[in-house]
């Protein structure tokens, strides 16, 4: 990591652009035609929404030749400095991760995997100030634990999962927890728009307020016991903002204490509630989420992390830089450093930083006793 990731708004919710035939030879391709780019294989398409000033500025001539750029260190850095920022965590693009979870035959959908895990190392390793999260497949555990070992000495510190490490529908205990484990304090868990196999929002029904697929796998680990198990396990919500969470919370905890009597299973530690083990877990980005910005002491201070999903149309490029000061406006200057940079560098523990001390960890507003 350069000096200069630290100078500056570090986004903890990029996407990578691999190259178009990166997957050819498991029938996944990029398909660029006119403004528009999709990921296709077989009868599966999701659409790529790249921001059209981002592909402007990579090439006049646009389409291809700009998604060929944007798989390279290079030009990558490039548009980086002109959106006005340090470094990048580079996750999957969720229309690629979707469109790869249902392949269909498990052997192409691990084989697509690692093949995204090999040019995604090669690709860290060129650029100082990327962190690159590698892509499980939902095939077994088996099948992630050999893509997690893949991800970790290619020195990635981030794995993203479309579906539990059993598969769709899988527990997120059992058999699953030889995969938790060996994440624990390795890599980052992320889970994003891709959760559940279909991204969060492509069709456009996403509405204020309510949760994606991914927010009810948040207490299942925790009934299923796996922060007692594996403490140090570290969980990311990209890019699926965070003001949803509070509500989803307090019912958790509601419905918790009114089962007191008749739940067939119970929280490891009594003296925790469901929100409080799900916000000792999880970390949430935010990209134009200013409520949770202002309510930041029900996450906890060093659970929140600034994103931009460069180079998506969501994403407020060439502005990003300018974006991270608007979203933080008011706050003190230390707060807004953890907020903008300081914390996603602490999550994935970069050689800058130290890691995050329990305490910290732990420090969030508490249930209202009852």
């Amino acid at each position: 990591m350069s000096a200069a990731a630290g100078a500056g708004p570090f986004s903890a919710g990029s996407y990578a652009i691999p190259p178009a035939d990166l997957l050819a030879e498991q029938g996944v391709r990029l398909v660029v035609t006119g403004g528009e780019a999709r990921w296709v294989a077989k009868e599966t398409s999701e659409p790529v929404t790249v921001a059209p000033r981002a592909v402007a500025s990579l090439s006049p001539e646009g389409g291809d030749e700009a998604f060929a750029l944007l798989a390279t260190p290079k030009a990558r850095a490039v548009l980086r400095a002109r959106d006005g920022l340090a470094g990048e965590v580079l996750h999957p693009d969720p229309a690629l991760a979707a469109v790869i979870a249902r392949l269909g035959d498990t052997g192409q959908v691990a084989a697509a995997c690692e093949a995204y895990n090999s040019w995604l190392a090669g690709y860290v390793a060129a650029d100082p100030d990327v962190v690159g999260v590698g892509l499980i497949p939902p095939t077994g555990v088996e099948d992630a634990l050999a893509a997690l070992r893949t991800c970790l000495r290619g020195g990635l510190r981030g794995v993203s999962l479309t579906h539990p490490p059993a598969g769709p529908g899988g527990q997120p205990g059992g058999p699953a927890m030889e995969f938790w484990s060996a994440v624990g304090g390795n890599a980052v868990v992320c889970l994003g728009p891709a959760y559940g196999g279909r991204v969060h929002g492509a069709d456009g029904g996403v509405r204020a307020g309510y949760p994606p697929p991914v927010s009810g796998l948040l207490s299942r680990l925790a009934f299923a016991g796996v922060p007692d198990e594996v403490p140090d396990l570290r969980v990311l919500l990209v890019n699926v903002e965070a003001g949803w969470l509070p509500h989803q919370l307090e019912i958790a905890d509601t419905n918790y204490e009114r089962a007191a009597a008749s739940r067939q299973v119970s929280l490891r530690d009594e003296n925790l509630t469901p929100s409080e083990y799900v916000r000792r877990l999880t970390w949430l980005t935010l990209v134009n989420d200013r409520f949770s910005v202002l309510r930041r002491s029900f996450f906890g201070e060093h659970h929140l992390v600034w994103s931009s999903p460069l180079p998506h149309a969501e994403a407020g490029y060439p502005d990003d830089g300018e974006a991270a000061v608007r979203l933080t406006a008011g706050l003190p200057d230390a707060d807004r450093d953890r907020l903008v940079s300081r914390n996603v560098r602490r999550l994935f523990r970069l050689p800058d930083v130290d890691p995050f001390t329990e305490a910290e960890i732990g420090d969030f507003e508490r249930p209202a006793p009852r």
